[in-house]
């Protein structure tokens, strides 16, 4: 059987990976909508523009796909 992750996993794994700065360590999604998915918040480093990201990581990725999204200003 797959062993899933939990939050904390990705927030250590988004705090050590290098050219990501991590804003918002990942937690359960309050949202109704969104339910079943850990979602936190890292900034790209070193691009022209500011580029800072909200990750959206379901229950059972890798078996359901992780969203990027641009965190508007």
């Amino acid at each position: 059987m797959f062993d899933y992750k939990n939050a904390q996993f990705y927030t250590d794994y988004f705090s050590s990976l290098e050219g990501f700065s991590l804003l918002e360590e990942f937690k359960d999604s309050e949202d109704e909508k969104e339910k079943n998915l850990y979602v936190g918040s890292v900034e790209v480093l070193n691009t022209i523009h500011p580029l800072v990201l909200r990750v959206e990581i379901p229950f059972t990725f890798p078996h359901n796909k992780l969203v990027f999204r641009k965190k508007n200003d």
